[in-house]
């Protein structure tokens, strides 16, 4: 292409966009910008690298742990409030020691057959493990795993189907709800309430072998 060609054809594009510009006055800034771009390819280019040096890396980004990582955390922390080594666990699960920490370590996917063996192993609940990931929580399994929350609670609400039946198709949300918060309320008045009562009646075992004199009611 001749250079009066050249020029020809770029004063014409020119006279355009300065009718776009008349034309609409709201869109003149977008418009002068993508010109400019177009005209001088060293603005276009430190334009492209800013871009690109604001866009987030979406590889520094955390990557969420899996639910066989999470599961193989709760794990580890029950084992060790059970005061038991890694070896102990694999003989009484029946496995080879390596296996068991590919267990504890989260690889591969969820083991549900390893779930329960495990829990049979320390004596927790394997519900309450496999429940963790989606509350969020490598805690849950340790805290319950005395009381066996989520056991007993899968077993009420397996006699609760029972019961129900197609009847489970006419409950209101509200009302489970409802019957839900009042339950975990209750309970954990009651355990508050049996924690302060306990901690008081220690402290008067504690004063009275002390040899303390006793408090006088006023």
């Amino acid at each position: 292409m001749s250079a009066k060609i050249f020029v020809g054809k770029t004063a014409v594009w020119l006279q355009v966009v300065r009718r776009i510009l008349a034309e609409a006055p709201i869109c003149s800034e977008i418009i002068q910008k993508v010109a400019h771009a177009c005209i001088d390819p060293t603005r276009r280019t430190q334009h492209l690298h800013r871009r690109k040096v604001e866009l987030p890396m979406h590889h520094d980004l955390p990557k969420p742990l899996s639910d066989a990582r999470r599961i193989g955390q709760a794990a580890r922390l029950v084992r060790r409030a059970r005061n038991m080594t890694a070896q102990q666990v694999a003989t009484a699960m029946n496995l080879p020691l390596r296996t068991y920490e590919y267990f504890e370590a989260g690889a591969g996917r969820v083991n549900q057959d390893y779930v329960h063996r495990f829990a049979r192993a320390t004596n927790c609940d394997p519900w309450s493990l496999l429940v963790g990931p989606p509350l969020d929580s490598i805690e849950f399994a340790r805290q319950t795993a005395d009381n066996k929350l989520m056991m007993i609670f899968l077993i009420a609400l397996g006699e609760f189907v029972r019961t129900m039946g197609d009847r489970l198709l006419t409950l209101d949300p509200r009302a489970l709800i409802e019957a839900f918060t009042e339950t975990f309320r209750k309970l954990e008045a009651e355990n508050r309430a049996m924690s302060e009562e306990t901690a008081s009646w220690l402290d008067a075992v504690r004063h009275r072998m002390a040899g303390d004199p006793p408090e006088d009611d006023e």
